[in-house]
């Protein structure tokens, strides 16, 4: 078995005394609030040109485009709720930091690691210092070292300027003159990946120095290597069970289960020509080469800061907030998969419990209305055991998902009835069971017989092994009650909505208006918690970094007017992400995390009534802040030069008179002006006001300040 698979292997046997909380939920921002968060993006941008002009040879004007483009990313990023700052990730992260730079103290003090919570393994420098990791980078390496290499590699990219000097190259490869003047489109890109290559080489290179006089074995830089070859593996190799769904006379068709998963491909040496980095295979070559000339007998040790229980304890938060990750993302397949994994070490976790009931709920839901593809990517793409997951997931069709997700919730959660989750659950179980299975299907005796009272015998269907799925669930009077129940309210739905159609009762009314979208389902609100409004200025006749800064400066006249025509409609804003540096603190930003977690598992499902694990935390929202109110604001302008047309322009030479309106019409260009306006109510997790509005117009303070007024003052119209 190669090294790197059996470390996987032996995650599962690992033992150790530290647990995870049983109340664990997610990994939240601790501490003071760094000024990356704090400082605007019209600050930061401008001090980067001031200091980058004296560090290269571009124009001022491309000195602005670089500043404004990193500053904007790192800006969007930073307080866009997907990065973690005083973790126990990033604390750690950090801690490697003064292990790596312990005799570069000037480098170390123009450095900080924020965490990503992505599952993806990844880690980059910004030119700005902040070294960005990934959740699934700390969550898949085995040892301190691996990840140590890492950091030391990020920290080479930024001591070099590699990102400068990335877009000076870019730069001179695709101006007119110069040196590749005479290459075409594809040679020019080819000579972009070629440096981005070498600068890959560079920092390798680099890294041995910080990394080695650390002490850090020089082993575990191979090793590493390998995990960021296989980062698309889950974090541990284990044959999945299907065992918690059978019983004595239930089990699986093994239609639905594959007969041998797909080998791990240990492909190195891949072409990568048209890659931005070297394969695995040479910058292994590069590192043997470099230790060969070195003074390489460090101590070799692969725990540091940390030691291997203490590291392993940290893992094991960062795997369940990789479930997190999963969950939020609709990645059901690979929860339910690293779920198990994890319940070999953490059996009867209640956290784990929730998640493995979530995903089920959230495959039901979502192969109810037609998003399977949302879970279910083609198996055939997937390596090594998780892909029996997958091979399930896209073979069982939506009766089967339906019942068997019914099926787990309701079973396993026998002393769980209280838990207003698992109430919500089980109750969205059994109607999204009545809407896809009918009810004749499911059978209520094991003594079932395939059309016995049929003349003709008809040959058994690939799900009929799930007929007596609920034989047991229907001597529990609770469920039957419950399952009956489920099945009279969706026959009564679609009664009532078959009469609706027949009267013709869903015809548009005559108050409707092109563009313009409103309902205003709420008119007592009085406070509300308010995300900063959005402004996206899209003008196609200017550089992307013009529009970047037009956005920025409308986007905070936006937030100032907000607030005073809030006010006088009578509504109290709370904003979570208060532009105003001296505003902000650690404990609001945690709190517009979860929201904007809650909106983007939201935003997964294509309907209403989705009920996202995050909902949860929502009663906790609402209590805290004394509202059962979010609103969202976004205004758009998009420019964009009227198109050549031919026709337009053989009519008006034809006519003397017709040579001017031609010219006006070409010359004037198009604008289009969008409005949103949107408020959920936390308390239903659904959306109670919205006002959506699109006119072909340019973009006019006064137009926008009054929707933006009527919007406040249609939500508190009872005032």
């Amino acid at each position: 078995m190669k090294p790197f698979l059996l470390c996987l292997w032996l995650y599962c046997f690992a033992s150790t005394s530290a647990q995870v909380p049983d109340n664990f939920t997610r990994i939240t921002c601790a501490g003071e609030m760094p000024e990356d968060f704090r400082t605007a993006f019209s600050e930061k941008y401008k001090q980067d040109v001031k200091a980058n002009q004296n560090e290269t040879e571009l124009s001022k004007k491309e000195v602005q485009e670089f500043a404004v483009l990193t500053n904007y990313h790192n800006h969007s990023l930073l307080t866009g709720g997907s990065v973690l700052y005083g973790d126990i990730v990033s604390v750690y992260a950090n801690e490697l930091l003064d292990k790596l730079l312990a005799k570069k103290p000037q480098l170390r003090e123009k450095l900080r690691v924020y965490t990503i919570k992505s599952n993806h393994v990844n880690a980059y420098s910004s030119n700005q210092g902040i070294i960005y990791i990934t959740l699934g980078l700390v969550g898949k390496v085995k040892t301190e070292a691996q990840l140590a290499y890492v950091l030391a590699h990020e920290i080479s990219h930024y001591n070099n300027q590699h990102v400068l000097h990335a877009f000076e190259n870019q730069k001179e490869v695709w101006s007119r003159g110069g040196s590749y003047r005479d290459l075409n489109v594809e040679e020019r890109r080819l000579s972009t990946y070629k440096y981005s290559r070498e600068s890959e080489f560079e920092a390798d290179k680099e890294a041995l120095d910080y990394y080695l006089e650390a002490g850090y074995s020089s082993g575990d830089i191979y090793t590493g290597f390998d995990v960021l070859l296989h980062g698309y593996l889950p974090i541990a190799e284990q044959k999945y069970s299907w065992q918690y769904l059978e019983n004595d006379s239930l089990k699986i068709s093994s239609y639905y289960l594959i007969d041998s998963v797909a080998s791990i491909k240990d492909n190195d040496e891949v072409d990568d020509e048209l890659l931005t980095h070297p394969n695995i295979h040479k910058r292994k070559e590069a590192v043997t080469a470099e230790l060969k000339i070195r003074d390489s007998s460090s101590e070799n040790l692969q725990f540091v800061v940390k030691g291997r229980l203490e590291f392993q304890a940290l893992q094991d938060q960062v795997h369940f907030e990789m479930v997190n990750t999963f969950i939020r993302s609709g990645n059901y397949v690979s929860a339910l998969y690293h779920i198990q994994v994890l319940q070999r070490r953490f059996p009867d976790h209640f956290f784990l419990k929730r998640m493995e009931l979530m995903s089920w709920y959230g495959m039901q839901k979502m192969s109810s209305n037609l998003q399977k593809t949302l879970y279910s990517t083609g198996y055939r793409r997937v390596e090594g055991e998780q892909q029996a997951v997958y091979y399930f997931a896209s073979k069982m069709p939506k009766r089967g998902i339906n019942i068997l997700a019914t099926k787990y919730i309701w079973e396993s959660t026998h002393t769980m009835a209280k838990d207003s989750f698992v109430t919500t659950l089980r109750r969205q179980s059994l109607i999204h069971l009545a809407n896809a299975v009918k009810k004749d299907f499911l059978v209520e005796s094991y003594a079932y017989k395939f059309s016995s009272n049929v003349k003709k015998k008809r040959k058994p269907k690939k799900l009929d092994f799930l007929k007596i799925a609920f034989v047991e669930l229907f001597k529990d009077s609770i469920f039957n009650a419950a399952y009956h129940k489920a099945y009279n309210e969706v026959e009564a739905e679609r009664e009532t909505e078959e009469e609706e159609y027949t009267s013709g009762s869903n015809q548009l009314s005559d108050s409707y208006v092109p563009g313009v979208s409103s309902y205003y389902g709420l008119s007592d609100v009085n406070k509300l918690l308010f995300l900063s409004p959005k402004f996206y200025r899209i003008d196609l006749r200017k550089e992307l970094d013009k529009r970047l800064i037009a956005s920025d400066k409308q986007a905070t006249d936006l937030n100032e007017r907000s607030n005073h025509l809030s006010a006088l409609a009578g509504v109290d804003l709370i904003s979570l992400d208060k532009p105003s540096a001296a505003d902000k603190t650690t404990d609001a930003f945690n709190d517009f995390v979860l929201i904007r977690d809650w909106l983007r598992e939201e935003a997964l499902y294509e309907g209403v009534g989705f009920y996202s694990y995050a909902s949860n935390y929502l009663d906790g929202i609402r209590q805290k802040y004394d509202t059962d109110y979010l609103g969202l604001n976004y205004v758009s302008h998009y420019t964009e030069k009227n198109q050549f047309n031919g026709t337009y322009f053989f009519l008006s030479v034809m006519s003397l008179y017709g040579i001017p309106f031609y010219l006006y019409w070409q010359i004037k260009p198009l604008h289009n002006l969008d409005y949103v306006f949107v408020v959920f109510d936390l308390k239903k997790g659904d959306v109670g006001f919205y006002d959506l509005k699109t006119f072909p117009a340019k973009y006019k303070r006064d137009v926008i300040n009054s929707h933006m007024y009527n919007s406040f003052n249609q939500l508190n119209r009872e005032r």
